[in-house]
C-alpha cells in the first residue's frame, strides 16, 4: 500500500498516562514516520525515557525531536483525525480543533 507524502494524521491525546493511546501512537509513528503524525498535545512520555513506559518508547534522533517540537499544526494537510481517548480533556481539545479541520477529513 502506498501512502501519499502529503497524508498526515492529527492524533488527539490527553496529557495523562494512557497506555493504549500511547501504544497506538508509538505504532503509527514507527509505521508511517514521525513527520506524518501530529500528536496534540505533545506526548512527551513517548519521546523521553521513563521507567514506566519502556514498551512505547521511541528511539529518535535529537534533530527529529526538535523538528517535532517546533512543527505547527496545519489543518489543510490533515488526511485523518484520530481521537485516541474518551477522556474529557481529549474530547474538549477535539471540540476546539473541530472548526479548523476540513469537513471531508475522516474522523476516528
Amino acid at each position: 500500500m502506498s501512502i501519499s507524502p502529503d497524508f498526515h494524521i492529527l492524533y488527539i491525546t490527553t496529557p495523562e498516562n494512557d497506555y493504549l493511546q500511547d501504544l497506538l501512537l508509538s505504532g503509527l509513528i514507527q509505521k508511517l514516520g514521525h513527520h506524518r503524525i501530529h500528536d496534540v498535545p505533545f506526548s512527551k512520555r513517548i519521546y523521553f525515557p521513563r521507567k514506566t513506559y519502556p514498551a512505547v518508547m521511541i528511539k529518535r534522533k535529537r534533530l527529529s525531536l526538535v523538528k517535532r517540537l517546533f512543527r505547527t499544526f496545519q489543518p489543510e494537510n490533515i488526511g485523518l483525525v484520530i481521537v485516541a481517548s474518551c477522556k474529557p480533556l481529549a474530547c474538549e481539545l477535539y471540540k476546539t480543533l473541530l472548526p479548523k479541520i476540513p469537513q471531508d477529513v475522516p474522523r476516528v
